[in-house]
């Protein structure tokens, strides 16, 4: 029996496996690696003024008071503000939101520098004398679609 030869192109199955793969990940929609986050405030107190969130991605922006990856203002309705960052890098983050209820976008300090309006973390921690750890409130975000929520005191 006389074998026949198939001639092979290499090129088309290199550029058919490289297809295959950018189209898996285009449909499990993470090929640039972001997604979107969904931030959702729940203020039990009033709904006066404006929800302030600052995103932040390094320990050092966290601690500060005028640095974030990103930050967002949302109104108040239904006790609840919410804000969505959108294309946003997978890695890790730590939200601080505050109730900026006079609209002078900064968190108003009593004559002891304690809060004057309801502010929170993300994962919901507290602080002992100030603001909460970066190490308790980060969080990793790894999916095309999610949501945290926050609880203002």
């Amino acid at each position: 029996m006389k074998k026949t030869e198939i001639p092979v192109n290499p090129g088309r199955y290199l550029t058919t496996i490289i297809m295959l793969f950018l189209s898996a990940g285009l449909i499990a929609g993470d090929s640039d690696n972001t997604g979107k986050l969904k931030v959702i405030v729940y203020e039990p107190g009033n709904e006066i003024g404006v929800m302030q969130i600052a995103l932040c991605d390094t320990r050092d922006d966290y601690e500060q008071k005028d640095h974030a990856f990103r930050t967002a203002s949302s109104p108040i309705t239904d006790h609840m503000a919410t804000v969505i960052f959108d294309s946003l890098p997978y890695g890790v983050y730590a939200i601080k939101v505050y109730h900026d209820e006079n609209e002078n976008k900064e968190l108003d300090t009593g004559f002891l520098g304690i809060p004057t309006e309801a502010y929170g973390f993300s994962n919901n921690v507290r602080g002992t004398f100030g603001p909460a750890d970066w190490d308790d409130a980060k969080f990793i975000f790894s999916l095309p679609v999610d949501s945290i929520s926050i609880n203002l005191e």
